[in-house]
């Protein structure tokens, strides 16, 4: 993998990852899977930087939904 500017690396970095945690549990602290990962936060932080870092991480599918009753919004 082609790796500019020592990117990759600053978002496997821990402090990185427990920021990016935070602010995704602010999003959806209703979420009982969101929750589940804030009580086991260094254990799953730690789990996910060392997928990261071999190569092992692969996204789960992307959710779709519909938005019904949208309307365009004036300038």
């Amino acid at each position: 993998m082609k790796r500019v500017g020592h990117v990759f690396e600053q978002v496997c970095d821990s402090r990185s990852l427990e920021q990016a945690a935070y602010r995704a549990f602010r999003a959806n602290r209703e979420n009982a899977d969101a929750l589940h990962f804030m009580r086991n936060l260094k254990p799953e932080l730690l789990q996910l930087q060392r997928q990261l870092e071999s190569d092992a991480y692969w996204p789960g599918p992307y959710h779709t939904f519909t938005i019904w009753g949208w309307s365009s919004r004036p300038s």
